[in-house]
């Protein structure tokens, strides 16, 4: 069996050691905020896309809020225990196992994708509007996601 490791406790909110519970209180609130992000790149990101909204002020921050989210929600998922049939899991490997088989494809995609599109932009205001072709491809495949 692992040894577990400490990690500073923060307001209550987490457990002392890694990996997480999935049912303490920050993982709990994490994932609520997950639903606020979530809502926003299903609901907004096609209309930002459909009716090319320029991406700026408020809907900039929060975009790349977003990403910022997704990064660690990314990261959060290595190291938290999840349910399998009722069973709370939190041996490492099989963390590490049961998150490869399920949701680590598509959390890649879409994570490089706003990768893309944010340097994308970034490159699209440097060289103007002929740059516009390969961001609209990866603006396309972020918004299938």
């Amino acid at each position: 069996q692992e040894p577990e490791h400490p990690v500073r406790k923060c307001c209550g909110l987490f457990s002392t050691t890694l990996p997480f519970d999935p049912d303490t209180k920050g993982i709990i609130i994490f994932d609520i905020i997950g639903i606020i992000v979530l809502l926003h790149d299903v609901v907004l990101t096609p209309f930002e896309y459909a009716f090319d909204i320029p991406v700026k002020g408020a809907l900039a921050a929060f975009s790349f809020t977003a990403l910022l989210y997704w990064t660690m929600d990314f990261a959060s998922k290595w190291i938290t225990g999840f349910y399998r049939n009722g069973e709370l899991i939190m041996e490492r490997r099989q963390i590490y196992r049961n998150y490869l088989m399920t949701w680590f494809l598509p959390d890649i995609i879409v994570m490089i994708s706003d990768y893309l599109v944010l340097f994308l932009e970034i490159a699209g205001e440097e060289n103007g509007p002929g740059f516009s072709r390969s961001y609209n491809f990866v603006r396309i495949i972020k918004a299938c996601r």
